[in-house]
């Protein structure tokens, strides 16, 4: 879904519920594979300890392109994780 999707989700009379974003920051280049791989199972750890059973997952293009492939590729281990590309506005 997109940004203006997710956030009618999370409002209620225009006031919304909940806001919380995390930054993840690794030590490797964002356009590795491994290292967006491995941001995803850390979101999907994050989304586990806030007790939420899916979260969407923001990214530019060029990192949305390579974790909608793990996703394409691996349905069953990232469901629960919805991409969003584009600016991440609140």
């Amino acid at each position: 879904p997109s940004f203006a999707a997710m956030k009618s989700l999370l409002t209620v009379h225009g006031h919304s519920l909940t806001k919380c974003a995390f930054t993840f920051i690794l030590p490797h280049p964002a356009t590795e594979e491994d290292t967006i791989f491995t941001t995803m199972i850390n979101f999907k750890d994050v989304l586990k300890q806030k007790q939420l059973s899916s979260g969407p997952l923001w990214s530019d293009e060029g990192v949305y392109r390579i974790a909608e492939k793990i996703q394409l590729f691996q349905q069953d281990k990232f469901s629960n994780i919805f991409l969003g590309q584009g600016g991440f506005h609140l």
